[in-house]
Order: structure tokens, then sequence, then C-alpha cells
């Protein structure tokens, strides 16, 4: 679910003041944006006395660093608080009393790892609400007064797993003017094998039909990006290009989703969001990813791809989906058709080849009422993988298919041990 940032006087905005340089670009970043969104502001100083440290020395350090705490924040109309222990468990454990919509802390220079910046990796990985790493405070300064507009580059998946962290930093930062961008990074033949490209290709050229399948997704995914998707292929780490990306369009922050992983989890899978935050020049956002975090599409208009082979079953098939779906789910038909033979270094669409006479007789299945309706003729076989490609290719909501039967090495097995589209199957009549 999206995390709301609605004026509620009784949200928070945490900033962490160590009273270094960095920590000074954190609360004036936090300042601006607890201006601009009513949240009040509260600043938190984590004070780890040395080991050697006697009462009175413990003591004068204790008050030294009150007074400069609420000094500090008396100018800026703060709270304060002030934590004994560990620089990372008392942040976190800030974070979890104070109930704050966001966490603000300043960073260390670039590719530096220890410092501010192993607390702020450290505060990504445990808190449960956005975390923003501040390396310059300045732009956000400019951009709250209206000064100047603020570059933001947000890192796009797919799948739309990171569609909170779009969601939450326009809501964040969507008050002034905000120059949006939107960067994915994708492994050409992945790409091409997901939506029928086959044969050998490319694996670093950009791909003109991968491209408009991924664009067409992610614009679902990511409302208001429109034109300005940045698409790359890449076979290398997303990290480095999405930073290098950031850099040369002089992005003033990075927007990235970030999964709350373990150690362990860290090592196998990775994490974009730690190598962005330790790689990037600029400031960076990282939003957790929630369970439910699965996308928000938009609006247009929803596909439902429809299976049929032309055999008695396929007009029954149709009238079902017909009468389940509402009127204005287009219906793709897709007839799968075996493959011609071709040689082993032959490019090849699945989809690609034109058959007149076989789409005509797919076309009559369909209710001349029904107007929108697509046929797609596949060269394949493999039914059950040409299906899977198709939903990928045209963007189904759902995958419609009739039902003979439900064994094992069935295409409708195969299909639903695949697919992670709701699937409706049509049993034959009478079954």
């Amino acid at each position: 679910m999206a995390r709301s940032l609605k004026c509620n006087p009784g949200m928070k905005i945490l900033c962490g003041v160590d009273f270094s340089e960095a920590a000074e670009h954190a609360v004036n970043a936090a300042a601006a944006l607890a201006r601009d969104t009513g949240h009040s502001l509260e600043l938190v100083h984590v004070l780890d006395f040395p080991f050697s440290a006697d009462a009175v020395a413990r003591e004068h350090l204790l008050e030294s660093s009150r007074r400069a705490l609420e000094s500090r924040a008396s100018v800026l109309g703060a709270s304060t608080r002030l934590v004994l222990g560990p620089v990372e468990r008392g942040l976190t454990q800030a974070v979890q009393e104070s109930a704050a919509a966001l966490v603000v802390i300043g960073a260390t220079g670039a590719g530096k790892r220890r410092g501010a910046g192993s607390h702020a990796d450290a505060l990504v990985r445990h808190a449960r609400v956005p975390v923003l790493v501040v390396r310059d405070g300045r732009p956000f300064d400019a951009w709250q007064r209206g000064e100047r507009s603020l570059a933001a580059m947000v890192g796009l998946e797919r799948d739309g797993s990171g569609t909170s962290a779009w969601q939450f930093a326009r809501a964040l930062f969507g008050r002034h003017r905000t120059e949006w961008s939107g960067a994915h990074f994708y492994f050409p033949p992945e790409e091409q094998g997901r939506i029928g490209l086959e044969g050998p290709r490319s694996a670093v050229d950009a791909d003109a039909k991968v491209e408009q399948v991924l664009r067409r997704e992610l614009l679902a995914h990511y409302p208001g990006l429109g034109d300005s998707v940045h698409l790359e292929p890449n076979i290398g780490r997303a990290s480095e290009r999405l930073v290098a990306a950031a850099r040369e369009r002089k992005a003033d922050v990075i927007v990235v989703g970030s999964h709350r992983r373990s150690a362990i989890e860290r090592l196998w899978f990775g994490s974009v969001s730690r190598r962005v935050l330790h790689d990037a020049a600029c400031s960076v956002l990282c939003v957790p990813r929630s369970p439910d975090d699965v996308g928000v599409r938009d609006s247009t208009t929803a596909t439902a791809l429809v299976a049929v082979d032309l055999t008695w079953l396929s007009r029954h098939v149709v009238e079902q989906a017909c009468a389940a779906l509402p009127a204005d789910v287009s219906l793709t038909l897709l007839h799968v058709v075996p493959r011609q033979q071709l040689g082993v270094l032959d490019e090849r669409d699945v989809f690609g080849a034109a058959q007149p006479q076989t789409e005509e007789r797919v076309r009559q299945l369909a209710p001349a009422s029904r107007h929108n309706v697509e046929v797609v003729v596949a060269e394949s076989n493999d039914p059950a993988r040409a299906i899977l490609q198709a939903s990928e290719r045209f963007g189904a909501r759902v995958i419609v298919l009739g039902l003979r039967t439900s064994a094992p090495g069935s295409v409708a097995a195969d299909v639903l041990s695949a697919s992670h589209r709701p699937t409706l199957l049509v049993p034959a009549p009478g079954r």
C-alpha cells in the first residue's frame, strides 16, 4: 500500500544529527521537506560513549551534546531526541519510537564504506519507513523555496514491485516543480525469450520490440512518467548503470525500492538499493517494499488472452470468455500452429508470420457484437510456451484456456505452473 504524506500534524520527519558537515546537509533537506509537507521535525542525536570515558567526561559530553542539539533545533522549530548507545541501534530505536513518516540522514563521500555511510546502510536495512540519505541539502532547500526544480530519477521495476517508491516520491516531491525521469535496465536475451523473439540475437544492443513492450509495462505501473522513461540494455549490475544514468542527467536524488533482507539474502540476491546508496554521487531515497506491493496499473483498457485451437471446444471457450469478462475488456484470440523448420542460426518472431486465412478462421469464433477483438497466430511447437509469451507480449491481464485435461504435461497444467497471471479454465460442455 502506498504511504501517505498528507499534512497531518501527528506525522513526523526524523533527522539524524552528528554535527558533521554531512549531517548539516541532512538537516537542511529535512527542514525543507518539513516546511513543505507540514510535518513536524525531530532532530535525533545518538551518543555512544567511549569505553574509557569516566563519569565526569560522560556527563560533560552528554551536556554539551544536548546543548548543541537544542541550539540547532531551536532555529528550525524542531523537537529533539538524545539517545545513548551504539549509533546504528540507537537510530533504529529512535525511528521505531517516533512513528516517523520519513527518516533523513547524511551520507559520506561517494564510494566510502564506513562512517555515516555504514550507519545509513544499516538504517535502510532495518527501518520500516522511507529513508532519505542526503549528500547535498542545498537542492532541496532551493527547490522548496521555488528557486529551482528538483531532478529526480526513479529506478523502475518491470513487475511494478517498486511502485510504492514512485508513489511516495511523488507525494514527497510533487508539490513543487520536479523534473522526473525513470530508468530501467534489461538483459536482451531474457526479454527477447519472454516475448517470443527467438534465435541468436544481440545480447548488448537495444531491441525495439523489447523496448516497446517494456515501455508499455512500465507506464502501466508508473503513470505520469510519460516520455521520460529511459530504457537501456545491460549485461552488468543494474545499480551501476542507474548511478551512471543519474550522473549523466545531473539528478539531485535517486528513488529506489528496498528489501529488508538478511545478510545471507543480500549475499545471495544482491541489493540494488545498497549499491546505489554506496556509489551514488547524489542523494538517495530508499522506500521499503511491502508484501502487497505488486504495482498499481493505470486505467487503460484491460486485455484478456483467449487461447483457441479451432476445434469444437474453441467457440465454447470464446463464448464463455465473453460472458465472464466485462464488455470493455479487449480480447486477444491466440491460435498456435506448428513451427516451420528453420536454420539453427535464423532469427524468428513467434508472432511475426502473416497467416491471413488462419487469422480469418480464428476471427469468426468471436461474436459479431464484440468489436474489441484482436487475432494473433503464433508459430511454435510448444503451445504452452507460446501462450505465456503472448501474455507478456500483448499485456494480458488474464488468460483464458479450454480444459480437456489438467493432467501433468497438458497445456493447461504447463501454463498454470508457469504463469503469474490469473487464468480462467473453461471445461468442455458436460464435464
